[in-house]
């Protein structure tokens, strides 16, 4: 048996519907080689087995297809082809001969991810250094205290210091809804803020009123108008086409926020007391304190602006968390998203953190079942993707890490570098492949693919091979040896392979930056990589010309001598995509029969589409031969080539 011919996976190409309401039936497909089985069955983790039935043949490849009714628990499948006396076992990671060692494939009924956010390709934006188009509401030096020094500003661009977290540079609303035509002209079909709530901070991540947006970023001194502006943002965000995902910050807040009050603004006797030294107060029980004094008490990473929610202790907060959750997605804000800050640490126990996503679930998606819900989560993610928690997740262990070990041998913080990773195009097509497995289809199609974001340090910058931190190193290393075409190469890799490519602003204008703080500077404005820029926006138009890698399925066809290459397919359009961390130019033979590529014909002419080396890049209509769905084709040092 040609075990190379077999393919199913959980996209709309295979499965149909791929996301079944119980009740439903549901038409499952496998492919095999021509001729090659003489049977196959569908089998599922409870012993039975259905016979397959052969429906029809296409560019060499049988398909057997079954329907099924599904019921309202989770369905575990995979697949038996039998051939003479050879048997083999298909599941999500492949193929093989025992089944203990395969991962099955899954329907969870009533589960989807909104249709839009299927490789929607969205932008982060970190408000405060995005655009300052409103000089109105910025801060002023000294306008209050964050912790024990005052806050400070910067004029656009100026370096930042150590204690960022109280330097602002003014990036506002303003600035996002004035720069949507340069968010077009990238083809962003969302975008996601980081926390733009209440908060003494400039990234936000305390919050000190869920329910305002913060009137440095809106209308100084203003709440009800900041967040009159927020909905009129949004409202043209969507006149443009693009979607806005929201960071809710729900495992911690601010230590100013009103319900801890650490500065004391109201009075012990008030209703509206603060629980930090007020026993009484009753918001008391929202937090983890240690001692009578309510002085000491329980903080997320022990940072003391970061009190811990105790969602356990005060079963009201579970509902005024949901509450606001629920607030800015309906009307008049209509916010398309919500991504969750360090969504598995919410509360004290595992099982109490899987009630509140339940609960969270439910009632977010009462509002409206496109809604995004999508966790910043770094582990294993299958316990919270069983169709009734997250929808998806910042996707870091199938995507950031095993791509900026292959591209740059660097550790996503710049912290560690492992070389035996860069250019191991072995190891890097079994961990995506394996890591992938481990979401649902619709998950992993619309999982925040990302090079780098605001907690790691910027992709660009990790080209350069160095590992610390602009503390120890200095902010000018960041730029030092940087490798421009590793960042196209892998910008290349992230626009075409499975989820949704999330690019963190800057990124395309060349800014660079180590770990958290200095991966938070300024967008460069009339100071941009005019070369990256026009790369990128090329990218976006590749994008919009081959709108059906949205949901088409992808192989893995080549990974090898540092050389990996995978295809995005149905079953009448396809493209390859080929990249080289090769040290030289190398003739590779492309299996491209195995995405659909008719290898019965001596001569199969292909274009090629886009192509990227050291030297430069553009857009192509060369052509290139493939002879029996062999294509012999020759691949530079850096290169990424698509293949249509």
């Amino acid at each position: 048996m040609e075990l190379e011919t077999f393919f199913s996976d959980e996209t709309i190409n295979y499965r149909t519907p791929c996301d079944p309401k119980a009740g439903e039936t549901v038409h499952i497909k496998l492919r095999t080689g021509r001729y090659q089985a003489q049977s196959v069955l569908l089998c599922f983790l409870d012993g039975q087995r259905l016979p397959m039935t052969w429906e029809y043949e296409k560019n060499d490849f049988d398909f057997y297809c079954a329907d099924i009714s599904v019921a309202d628990e989770a369905l575990y499948y995979y697949f038996e082809i039998n051939a003479g006396n050879d048997k083999v076992y298909y599941g999500k990671t492949g193929t093989s001969f025992d089944t203990d060692e395969l991962v099955p494939f899954c329907i969870y009924p009533g589960f989807s991810t909104p249709e839009w956010s299927k490789g929607c390709l969205t932008y982060q934006i970190f408000t405060d250094r995005f655009c300052n188009a409103d000089s109105s509401n910025d801060r002023y030096n000294g306008e209050y205290m964050y912790g024990d020094e005052p806050v400070i500003t910067s004029k656009w661009g100026e370096p930042l210091i150590n204690d960022t977290y109280r330097q602002f540079y003014g990036g506002d609303i303003q600035g996002i809804i004035a720069k949507i035509p340069y968010l077009k002209s990238l083809g962003i079909e969302a975008v996601y803020l980081n926390p733009v709530f209440e908060s003494p901070s400039s990234h936000k991540y305390d919050c000190a009123d869920y329910g305002h947006i913060d009137t440095s970023l809106a209308v100084k001194n203003d709440p009800e108008a900041s967040n009159e502006l927020m909905a009129g943002f949004i409202e043209k965000a969507h006149e443009n086409g693009i979607k806005v995902i929201l960071d809710g910050v729900f495992n911690h807040c601010s230590s100013s926020n009103a319900w801890f009050d650490i500065d004391g603004a109201e009075e012990p006797d008030s209703s509206m007391a603060g629980a930090y030294a007020h026993p009484s107060s009753r918001y008391h029980d929202r937090f983890g304190f240690k001692n009578k004094e309510c002085t000491d008490y329980e903080a997320w990473w022990d940072v003391e602006t970061l009190p811990k929610l105790n969602y356990e202790k005060d079963v009201s907060l579970t509902d005024d968390i949901i509450g606001y959750a629920r607030q800015w997605i309906s009307p008049p804000y209509n916010a398309d998203g919500w991504r969750l800050d360090v969504a598995a640490d919410l509360g004290h126990t595992e099982e109490y953190n899987h009630l509140f996503w339940k609960k969270f679930r439910k009632e977010v998606k009462a509002v409206s079942k496109e809604v995004l819900i999508t966790a910043e989560h770094y582990e294993d993610p299958t316990a919270w993707l069983k169709g009734d928690e997250w929808d998806s997740l910042m996707n870091y262990r199938a995507f950031m890490d095993p791509v900026t070990y292959f591209f740059t041998g660097v550790e996503k913080h710049s912290d560690a570098k492992d070389l035996s990773l860069k250019a191991n195009a072995e190891v890097f097509a079994s961990t995506l492949n394996y890591h992938s497995a481990l979401m649902p289809g619709s998950s992993l199609l619309s999982a925040m693919n990302q090079l780098d974001n605001h907690d790691h340090s910027r992709f660009l910058t990790r080209t350069n091979g160095m590992t610390g931190r602009y503390q120890e190193l200095g902010a000018a290393a960041a730029e030092e040896g940087i490798d421009k075409n590793l960042l196209r190469q892998a910008a290349g890799f992230l626009y075409f392979w499975p989820g949704a490519p999330c690019l963190y602003y800057g990124d395309e204008a060349g800014v660079c930056g180590f770990t958290d703080p200095d991966n938070r500077r300024c967008y460069p404005w009339d100071n941009e990589d005019r070369e990256l820029l026009d790369y990128f926006i090329k990218l976006g138009q590749l994008r919009s010309r081959l709108a059906f890698i949205k949901q088409a399925s992808c192989k893995i066809i080549y990974a090898s001598d540092s050389i990996i290459a995978f295809s995005r397919f149905t079953e009448d359009k396809r493209i390859t995509a080929v990249f080289s961390m090769a040290g030289e130019t190398r003739k590779i033979s492309l299996p491209i029969w195995q995405c659909g590529y008719p290898g019965y014909k001596k001569a199969e002419k292909l274009k090629i589409l886009f192509k990227s080396v050291p030297e430069g890049y553009g857009f192509s209509e060369k052509t290139v031969a493939a002879e029996y769905g062999i294509l012999d084709i020759d691949i530079d040092p850096g290169e990424f080539v698509l293949i249509g």
